[in-house]
Formats: C-alpha cells, sequence, structure tokens
C-alpha cells in the first residue's frame, strides 16, 4: 500500500516515457458485458458518484503502461487523434492503439529508443508519476516558476533525471509517497490496487488550488539578502567536491542555499522565527541534542551519520540537512560557521 508523506521538490530536464497493456485473462475476473465493450478489458466504467473517471480492476497484478494510457485516454472521453503513431509493437488494430495514440500526441509517453513502445510492459512508479504530472501540465496544473527542491527520500538519488520533477509534485500534492520506511522506489512496479489508489487521490487533486512557488532565484548571497531582508554568512568546512549551485530566497522570510555533487547534496537554510524549517520530518533512529560553539543544536541520524542539524539563534531559526549524510565534526564545524 502506500504511505503519504509531505516532501520537497527539485528540477526536470527531459521526459523519455511510458505506456500500458492488457493483462492475462487469468489475472482479473471480468463480467460478460465488460469483455464485450471498446474499453480495456483491466479497465472498468465507475459509475460512482466519487469518481469521474474509469478505474482499474483492483488486483495485485502490475498495472502496465497500455493500461494507464487507457485510463486517462477514457477520462477525456476517448477523442478522435489525427497523430502518426510509429511504434514496431503497437499495431493500429491494438485495443489500445488510439489511446496510445491520443496520450503520444498529447506528450504523456515516448517510445524506447529501439523504436518499441512497451505496452504490456509493468509501469513503474516513477513513470506513473511522470504520466500523470505531465497530464496535470496539459491541463494547466504543474509547478510555476522555478523550484530547485531536494527529495527527502533515501532512495531519492535513484529517481530518474526525467522523472525528479514529476516525482516532486507528486510528493508536494500528497498524490504519492514513500513506498515503504522512507523510500521512493522509483523502478518498483506498480500494482492494480495501488494505481487506483493514486488515481483517485490525483482526480481528487486536480481541482486544487496550485502552490506557488515562493523561492526566487538568486545570482548572489547579496540579492538574495535583498529578497530575504537580513543575510546570511555560508558555512566553512563544506565537504570537497560540492559546489554552491543554487542560491534562493523567500521574501521576508528565507535564505537557502544548496550544495551539489555527484553523492550528495547539503541545503542550508535561514529564516525569521523559531520553527524547523528542515523539510525533513523523517523519523531517524540517533536524535541528540548538543552545545555545538555555544548553540543548542538537534542533531538527527542513523548508522552514525548526520542527517539534519536543526537550531535558533537570535531570533532566526537555521537547518543543515543532507542527502547521504555527514560525519559528526564535520556537520559541527558548518553549523558552528552559519551565521
Amino acid at each position: 500500500m502506500l504511505n503519504k508523506k509531505t516532501l520537497t521538490a527539485a528540477a526536470i530536464l527531459s521526459l523519455a516515457l511510458v505506456g500500458t497493456t492488457t493483462v492475462p485473462a487469468s489475472a482479473v475476473a471480468v463480467s460478460s458485458d465488460l469483455e464485450n465493450s471498446e474499453i480495456n478489458p483491466a479497465i472498468e466504467e465507475n459509475t460512482s458518484a466519487d469518481y469521474d473517471y474509469p478505474i482499474v480492476i483492483v488486483d495485485q497484478n502490475p498495472i502496465t503502461r497500455a493500461e494507464l494510457v487507457t485510463v486517462l485516454y477514457e477520462k477525456e472521453g476517448k477523442p478522435s487523434v489525427n497523430f502518426a503513431m510509429n511504434y514496431a509493437d503497437v499495431t493500429n488494430d491494438a485495443e489500445y492503439a488510439e489511446a496510445v495514440r491520443w496520450a503520444s500526441g498529447e506528450g504523456l509517453v515516448d517510445g524506447y529508443e529501439n523504436g518499441n513502445f512497451g505496452p504490456e510492459d509493468p509501469l513503474t512508479r516513477e513513470q506513473l508519476a511522470v504520466i500523470l504530472y505531465r497530464y496535470a501540465q496539459n491541463n494547466d496544473q504543474g509547478f510555476t516558476g522555478n523550484w530547485a527542491f531536494s527529495l527527502g527520500y533515501t532512495d531519492a538519488s535513484e529517481i530518474s533525471e526525467f522523472a525528479y520533477e514529476a516525482v516532486c509534485w507528486m510528493t508536494m500534492k500528497d498524490i504519492m509517497g514513500a513506498a515503504e520506511e522512507n523510500l521512493f522506489a522509483p523502478k518498483a512496479e506498480v500494482t492494480h490496487e495501488d494505481a487506483n489508489q493514486v488515481l483517485e487521490q490525483y482526480f481528487n487533486s486536480m481541482g486544487s488550488t496550485e502552490i506557488p512557488n515562493p523561492f526566487i532565484l538568486c545570482d548572489t548571497m547579496d540579492e538574495a539578502a535583498q529578497i530575504a531582508g537580513f543575510s546570511m554568512i555560508l558555512p566553512s568546512g563544506v565537504p570537497d567536491g560540492i559546489d554552491n549551485s543554487v542560491i534562493r530566497a523567500v521574501k521576508s522570510n528565507m535564505i537557502e542555499v544548496i550544495y551539489q555533487g555527484d553523492q550528495e547534496q547539503i541545503s542550508v537554510r535561514k529564516a525569521v522565527g523559531a520553527e524547523d524549517i528542515s523539510g525533513d520530518f523523517t523519523t531517524y533512529s540517533d536524535v541528540n541534542v548538543e552545545d555545538v560553539n555555544g548553540r543548542s543544536v538537534t542533531l538527527k541520524g542513523s548508522n552514525g551519520k548526520i542527517m539534519v542539524a536543526t537550531w535558533t539563534d537570535g531570533g532566526y531559526t537555521y537547518a543543515v540537512r543532507t542527502e547521504a549524510g555527514l560525519e559528526h565534526d564535520v556537520i559541527a564545524g558548518m553549523v558552528s560557521s552559519v551565521q
């Protein structure tokens, strides 16, 4: 089952995607009326007032690429599409052909480099996120402005670059979250049952107001200080190979600097007030409060690594958060030098 958890987000550079297919006859029990209908046999008409889209028959079999696009195609009323579809493994007489044609023409999905679409391939969690995010963008949803957030999943580095922004949006909208123990599991297959839960949450949220991006990207720390209304002195002792790649600020509220390297990403924040601004609500096995250079600092982590450090000082609240975790002495040196 899917556990939902609100986290943060980041940038997408490209989109290469997916599709769906039918399940074996043994996978689901289908009524004779449904078998004779024009829709995918793994999809059933939903007559409940709570939903206005076709739902996936609930079982533990994987949903395929063709099945998902069929759901969205049915949702749109099966529109006629004039789009040249050249997938080697999708014939024009396939029951899902028009759904794949429509999804490809709308930019929701693409084929593979070998010219195939893979209609019967099981859908992965990150593929599900991307298709639904692209569908949302086509309906004037999705992120606005420049987003450069970190995802708090422990396996965030395993999320494909093309899917990162989609996963961020799906997470922030509380549509998808950790599969288990703070793992997003981007390559895990999605079952029909889980797909139906995601679709229910997704379409319920589609009518809600989009969250405006409060962050403004800055070229310099001086520019960030002008926007936030206060300055921030950057930490010393940042590990080698990690560069200060993003500076941004929230008007009259916060400055954030994001350091990025091949295996690590570190976020350093300063804001007005005393609340926890780390954006990390993971339950860690090790939580300690220590005096670091005269500051009472809460250190959270596991397996000897510090993942989050938070503290307050002089009317401001601070947070240092890492993706891979840092040694105690390294994080203490960074904490003691941030102002």
